[in-house]
């Protein structure tokens, strides 16, 4: 049975899971130290603009433009501050970059371990832990080998925390101010952020109301009306800012619900969030019906009278399902149904596997039996699927491509190379060549340069 206990045999295999799963993220962090190679990668380089990262102004911050000169719909502020902070410490340490990307990984993972006790605190801590083992699998490598993807780490974390403040069941001042900021940091974070706090204030605001009508005192309707219009305003005064400077990219042809390939992308997306990595639509609609299915009944069961913690655990799913959706609608003309399989985008949809456990967890509260069959059969099937998808060795792989990379543009600041470097950067037409965004290393002696510098000068023979 998957209900908590109290008995010693319970605690110990809690204690023995938790050193289990700990043990996975240690290895997977070792094996990302140990391979991280000292050079940018893609989408890093495009934090060498003129004076960048060693001078901070709002203007850079804001800027959406990435590896190419024209506007994206991203705006990673907090990507950029973080970059600056670590150039300022460190002249920007690439590799500790990595190191500290995983580390923040981590914390959201514990976080998550805290939701799901409180959302269905009967459950065994075991249990619990067990599910998060998936979202430690080497299937999200590209994403925990490139520095800049902090910026949906931060996303990540400032939506969850704003959305688990947002609807506790008491509803103190800090915790609307304190949520409703966080969710301004996500949408300056990246533009999953601006998709996911819509979700946020129309949820929010189904949720305030509910809890103002049902009051007869005055002065607590009061509160709960001026609680909403605080957070109406700041993630409303931040959704409207965001739009304020968005410019449709011009790379970008969109695919809208009324097109078939949108729904085969949206569904492919949702089954690579449970480790499938083949082409299946039928199998995305399973994927996608094990989410909908709790949720629906979660709904049903209160009729519609849901605890706060509910209303964020359908917050984060939806909040999910929009991000599918924001990614099918730029990606799929551009990239077809295969593109839904880049593995880029497996850490958006990776946290349903979490949050459709306590869905199911909820709703079969009080029906022990079928709640172990339908969560250790989830639980089975996730073993299944990502069977094929725990080996690290696609980290030493990769390092050593990077290593090659690295000679490259090393060849340019010796003066040999013509600094096309495609394992690192693809220089298409379209994109700001590579030797720009060396060149601005260089200006601002960035760590990585510092080192290769070094090994120029030692190289030259003696006079």
């Amino acid at each position: 049975m998957l209900t908590k206990s109290n008995t010693g045999f319970e605690r110990s295999v809690s204690w023995i899971t938790l050193a289990l799963v700990g043990a996975l993220f240690i290895f997977h962090l070792y094996v990302i130290h140990k391979y991280a190679v000292e050079i940018p990668v893609i989408d890093d380089w495009a934090m060498f603009r003129p004076d960048r990262p060693a001078k901070l102004s709002a203007a850079w911050l804001l800027d959406t433009s990435n590896t190419r000169p024209t506007p994206t719909e991203h705006v990673i502020a907090t990507e950029k501050l973080f970059v600056w902070l670590q150039y300022q410490l460190n002249s920007w340490n690439y590799s500790l970059n990595l190191v500290l990307n995983f580390v923040i990984f981590g914390l959201w993972l514990a976080w998550m371990v805290y939701f799901e006790h409180e959302a269905v605190p009967d459950l065994s801590l075991s249990i619990k832990l067990l599910f998060i083992v998936f979202l430690l699998s080497p299937i999200d490598w590209f994403n925990h080998f490139m520095a800049t993807q902090t910026c949906y780490l931060f996303y990540l974390i400032f939506f969850s925390l704003g959305v688990h403040l947002l609807f506790k069941d008491t509803q103190h001042w800090w915790h609307i101010v304190t949520g409703s900021l966080l969710g301004v940091l996500s949408i300056f974070s990246l533009a999953s952020g601006v998709g996911s706090c819509a979700v946020l204030l129309i949820a929010f605001g189904i949720f305030k109301l509910a809890r103002l009508y049902s009051l007869n005192d005055a002065g607590s309707r009061v509160r709960e009306g001026a609680q909403l219009a605080v957070t109406v305003a700041l993630i409303g005064g931040g959704l409207i800012a965001w739009v304020a400077q968005y410019a449709t990219p011009a790379h970008v042809e969109l695919t809208f619900p009324n097109h078939l390939r949108f729904w085969q992308f949206f569904l492919n997306l949702v089954s690579f969030g449970f480790g499938i990595q083949r082409l299946s639509s039928p199998w995305g609609a399973f994927c996608l019906l094990i989410v909908l299915i709790p949720v629906a009944g979660i709904i049903w069961k209160r009729k519609g009278r849901l605890r706060g913690i509910e209303w964020a655990c359908l917050v984060l799913v939806a909040s999910i399902f929009v991000n599918a959706g924001e990614i099918a609608l730029g990606r799929a003309y551009q990239d077809g149904v295969a593109g839904s399989k880049v593995v880029r985008y497996v850490e958006f949809m990776l946290p349903l596997i979490p949050l459709s456990m306590i869905a199911w967890a909820i709703m079969l509260r009080g029906r022990e039996r079928l709640r172990t069959v339908i969560v250790g059969g989830l639980f089975a099937m996730c073993l299944l699927t990502f069977a094929n998808d725990w080996s690290f060795a696609i980290y030493k792989y990769e390092g050593l491509r990077r290593i090659e990379g690295r000679a490259c543009v090393k060849d340019y600041y010796k003066g040999t190379g013509d600094g096309r470097c495609p394992i690192l950067y693809v220089d298409r037409s379209v994109n700001i060549p590579l030797r720009t965004w060396m060149d601005g290393a260089k200006a601002v002696n960035v760590l990585f340069y510092q080192q290769l510098r070094e090994e120029i000068e030692s190289e030259k023979p003696d006079r």
